[in-house]
């Protein structure tokens, strides 16, 4: 079989010749098209890059023949094989859904265990429209329309070097050949079997130029949330529309890698949390949560389980992961060098004039939320609190300090 050149280029411009890669094999036709394309760009040195990863669900009488397909293209090319056999129990959720787990976890196992870069799935084309049309038809607000060349999921790199073909390519490429491929039977019945039938060649060329005209919308609406990344005034909020604001949440959690399994639920947890106003945190996994105060939200790092401590020995600019201060004597009352920068701690007392000298009670008046009191920052020196920001000093940058909250 030859390869369509698309195809050869898109592998070249993936940089596949740089480094080794699982393959999602399935014996399936998508697969073995995208194994002999592999063999043609890599030609003499396939072994040295490529190996097969296979999923058994044991779900048809037809396995056998999968797996003498699988078996077939292993031997042919001396490939290492790794394989996972399972199979489906009736308090597991939706065989599709479930299935999609197992493997992709099986997958980034592999990959971390055997420092593979990442795996090669066969999606094509007609599989990305499909794609497309799920996505319309249930109303889903994706990052992106269809399926990308280049995707993450957790730490493992999914590379679909096949997309620019479609299913009617592949089957009569390998038809033409006489190469071997197991037709998996148990796939007429399902959604995507659905949509596929109603999917002439003119139809699903129409159907790209539209996902590529909505990708292109897309793109330029996530460009102006990237000047929030990691949160945004509720002045700001309010200006979106509620299918906008819904696709910002997303992003939020697409940045700080909230998984994929807990996204959907987390995006409208976050929508109804914002709609309201005061003081509040919403826990988005065992890591990052949501903060609410009166006037903006931010997604963090558990704020309450960080502390830090830093010497100052000098005027200037100092940057740290938790603020960032031009230091000037005269702006913040320092009384002389080195002093300290920290975290508040429960007990802190004001060493300075004020008649307010608790400073969990000074910092409450100004309406700090309860969930930024363990990282809110104090000016010590030789044990003496001499001086501590006020929140609309910060918030209106009337003093050079800024706290950084979304990067822990």
């Amino acid at each position: 079989m030859k390869a369509a050149l698309s195809v050869l280029q898109v592998m070249d411009k993936l940089s596949l010749r740089e480094g080794q890669f699982l393959v999602a094999f399935s014996g399936g036709p998508d697969s073995v098209y995208l194994l002999l394309s592999l063999a043609e760009f890599y030609s003499e040195t396939l072994s040295d890059h490529i190996a097969l990863c296979y999923v058994d669900y044991h779900d048809s009488p037809w396995v056998p023949e999968e797996e003498k397909v699988v078996n077939f293209y292993q031997r042919k090319y001396s490939l290492p094989l790794f394989r996972k056999d399972v199979q489906h129990q009736k308090e597991d959720r939706n065989f599709e859904d479930w299935a999609r787990q197992v493997r992709y976890s099986f997958f980034a196992e592999v990959a971390e265990k055997k420092h593979y870069d990442g795996v090669l799935v066969a999606h094509q084309k007609t599989d990305s429209v499909e794609t497309y049309l799920l996505q319309k038809e249930r109303n889903n607000l994706p990052l992106h329309y269809g399926l990308q060349e280049m995707a993450r999921l957790g730490n493992l790199k999914v590379i679909r070097p096949l997309l620019s073909v479609t299913k009617r390519v592949i089957l009569n490429a390998l038809d033409e050949a006489e190469d071997k491929y197991y037709d998996d039977k148990t796939n007429l019945h399902t959604t995507r079997a659905r949509l596929r039938k109603e999917l002439s060649e003119e139809k699903i060329q129409q159907l790209e130029g539209e996902i590529q005209q909505a990708n292109r919308k897309l793109s330029a609406l996530y460009k102006s949330f990237s000047l929030y990344p990691s949160g945004m005034p509720f002045s700001t909020y309010d200006s979106l529309s509620q299918e906008e604001a819904k696709r910002y949440l997303f992003y939020l959690l697409d940045a700080f890698s909230i998984s994929e399994d807990r996204r959907e639920g987390a995006g409208k947890e976050a929508f109804d949390f914002l709609q309201k106003r005061s003081a509040g945190v919403l826990p988005l996994d065992s890591s990052y949560s949501l903060y609410r105060t009166k006037s903006y939200f931010f997604v963090s790092r558990n704020l309450p389980s960080f502390s830090y401590s830093y010497s100052i020995t000098e005027e200037g600019e100092v940057k740290t992961p938790f603020f960032t201060i031009n230091v000037k004597k005269e702006v913040f009352h320092i009384p002389s060098f080195p002093f300290v920068i920290r975290s508040y701690q429960e007990g802190d007392k004001l060493g300075t004039d004020l008649p307010e000298k608790d400073v969990a009670t000074f910092l409450k008046k100004q309406g700090i939320p309860f969930f930024l009191l363990p990282i809110y920052p104090v000016f010590e020196k030789d044990g003496r609190i001499f001086y501590v920001p006020f929140r609309k000093d910060i918030e209106e940058k009337k003093i050079p300090f800024t706290l950084h909250l979304s990067q822990h």
